[in-house]
């Protein structure tokens, strides 16, 4: 596989943005000319390059904010570019609140542009406890309206329910080996009290039936749900989806490439002079194999687009209703709209990963959790549900994969744009200086692209770990029979759960982690990245530990004791009030510190920068 090849036709609308976008013009001008270049996009291209875009405009607008330069604004109307584009395939997939967040964003980068200074009050931590209560209290009442809600929230409940499984497990066998070592009667004669442990463990199992049909019943709905999205954006898209609007480009040259080089030009025209003084038009479909199209009228075709293309440029982005009324009107021919396999292919990817582990663990559940209807014995079910776990590790390492190609591909693009930079014969209408701040801007893209691959990459590994403890753990609850070690297997499955649910906060600690180590490297914003490095990994300690111990605790507690467990309650709930405030504290010192600080220190927090 040739990556560069991957984002060819991507990698040519970029360099075509920055040859077209009018140097001299004002401001105002050239916003014009990028939303009608927008309306000219294709909805096929936004559905092939989602993926590219999204990077491109997170690497590049990631740069853009560590910098002030004025001779940036280029970049930032790319930025805008890619933004517009994205509101735009959002708009088609009809997802409004994303739609509605790069509006926001582009409102933002005009705002920089025009240098209008937007004062955002900075909220108090009270303030900003509200805003995101009600925040999330408004997502939860909001969410029976968008699948894509339920969904996320069907997941996270089954991840619940895993994690009570095997804190349940936990807690019913701890409880029978301190009954059995007397722990609970030691407990009982300090405390004055009486622990009925049978009735404790009695209630604690008490909601494993239903807890069990939410074993298969989860991961059906999430299936129905995953498989209901795919099925209406496939053959029951919007208009914008099917590319009612979509508009054309067309390509000046002096001959047709060949099949190789045809690659990035699909769904395209390409205009070929001859040596008679007339032009042959071609369309490039999908399948890669050129279409010669009969012109009516020669002439007044090429006088029309040769009016149009710019004398700087070889090419020309016409909206749907230039193609009609000079293309389909002299050729009959209009260019091909988004087909329901191009939507299949697109959420097929999207979802593939989901459709395997639902489907999966749906099955084996229903197998090993209903075994009594299947004729599978008990130690039998155990055993495939400890074969399936390993299942997880396998999906984990797989989505790695994936994420390794789509980074090698967005790389490729990277090194391919610097050669063709360093090349002046491709670029001889640039400037030594603006081909070198081009390359500037890709080696810091290269690196951003570096750092979100690393940390998605940390990521999965930790994942992948969290799934193979769990795996273990479950496995030799099976095999071992002194009870103390079986209580132990049973916690090592609980961390392992815990650790997924702490994913989040391990993902933004591994990435600060990689900014705190670019920022030693090159002597820049050192105490910001190392403020920002410490709060991310003292949010991660406190999330590791919630997740892990303050159930087991809480439950035990109200076991043995609910007026302690009341009290022990009331501390957590103010120590989760503390850590809130001191993250609170920590984000604001770390953008005060942003703003104060100088963009180059070598040698003053070195030893400030070291991690403990």
């Amino acid at each position: 596989m040739v990556y560069s090849k991957q984002s060819a036709a991507f990698r040519r609308d970029k360099q075509q943005f920055f040859a077209q976008i009018p140097k001299d013009s004002k401001l105002d001008t050239k916003i014009v000319t990028i939303d009608d270049r927008v309306n000219t996009i294709d909805y096929t291209f936004l559905l092939h390059h989602k993926q590219d875009l999204e990077a491109e405009f997170t690497q590049m607008f990631t740069v853009l904010q560590q910098q002030d330069d004025e001779n940036k604004e280029i970049f930032w109307l790319y930025c805008y570019y890619c933004a517009s584009l994205l509101e735009a395939f959002h708009k088609a997939y009809s997802q409004n609140s994303k739609q509605a967040e790069y509006a926001k964003i582009k409102q933002k980068i005009k705002d920089h542009l025009n240098k209008v200074n937007v004062q955002e009050e900075e909220s108090g931590f009270i303030q900003s406890l509200y805003d995101s209560f009600l925040g999330g209290f408004r997502n939860l009442i909001s969410s029976p309206l968008h699948a894509s809600k339920i969904r996320d929230y069907v997941a996270y409940s089954n991840l619940c329910r895993i994690y009570w499984t095997f804190c349940r497990l936990t807690l019913t066998n701890g409880l029978s080996v301190a009954r059995d070592l007397k722990i609970i009667e030691k407990l009982d004669a300090i405390l004055g009290t009486h622990t009925d442990v049978d009735k404790i463990i009695s209630t604690l199992q008490a909601p494993t039936g239903v807890i069990t049909y939410f074993s298969v019943g989860f991961f059906l709905m999430r299936l129905i749900i995953d498989g209901g999205m795919l099925l209406r954006h496939t053959f029951f898209p919007t208009e914008l989806e099917k590319g009612a609007e979509n508009g054309c480009e067309i390509h000046q040259m002096d001959y047709l490439p060949g099949p190789a080089s045809l690659e990035a030009y699909r769904k395209s025209y390409i205009l070929v002079h001859e040596d008679n003084q007339e032009v042959s038009l071609y369309y490039i479909p999908r399948s890669g194999k050129a279409e010669k199209l009969s012109i009516k009228e020669n002439n007044k075709l090429k006088d029309a687009l040769l009016n149009k293309m710019n004398k700087d440029t070889s090419s020309l982005r016409l909206s749907s209703t230039e193609v009609e009324e000079i293309i389909t009107h002299q050729t009959g021919h209009v260019p091909e709209v988004t087909t329901a396999w191009d939507r299949f292919k697109h959420e097929f990817y999207k979802r593939h990963c989901n459709f395997a582990n639902d489907f999966v663990w749906a099955t084996i559940n229903l197998l090993t959790n209903y075994n009594y209807l299947f004729n599978i014995s008990g130690p039998a079910a155990g055993m495939i549900t400890s074969v399936f776990l390993g299942f997880d590790v396998c999906m984990a390492l797989y989505k790695c994969n994936l994420a390794k190609q789509e980074y090698l591909i967005k790389k490729a693009q990277y090194l391919q744009e610097i050669e063709d930079y360093n090349n002046p014969e491709k670029f001889k209408k640039m400037t030594p200086e603006q081909r070198l701040l081009h390359i500037e801007m890709l080696n810091k893209q290269l690196r951003e692209l570096e750092i979100n691959y690393k940390t998605q990459e940390a990521t999965f590994y930790f994942v992948a770990a969290a799934a193979a403890l769990l795996m273990m753990g479950f496995t030799a609850s099976m095999l071992v029979s002194p009870p103390v070690l079986v209580v132990g297997c049973f916690f090592a499955c609980t961390l392992a759960v815990a650790m997924y649910l702490s994913t989040g906060s391990y993902s933004k600690y591994e990435e600060k982690s990689l900014y705190l180590e670019e920022a030693q490297l090159t002597g820049k914003n050192l105490p910001v990245a190392l403020k920002e490095y410490e709060a991310a990994r003292n949010d991660f300690i406190f999330t590791m530990v919630k997740n892990t111990v303050m159930p087991i605790v809480l439950i035990t507690t109200f076991a043995i004791c609910w007026p302690a467990a009341i009290v022990l309650t009331a501390m957590y709930i103010g120590y989760e009030i503390f850590h809130a405030y001191d993250q609170h504290s920590e984000a604001k010192a770390a953008k005060q510190l942003a703003l104060a600080a100088p963009s180059e220190e070598k040698d003053g927090y070195m030893a400030l920068a070291t991690p403990n």
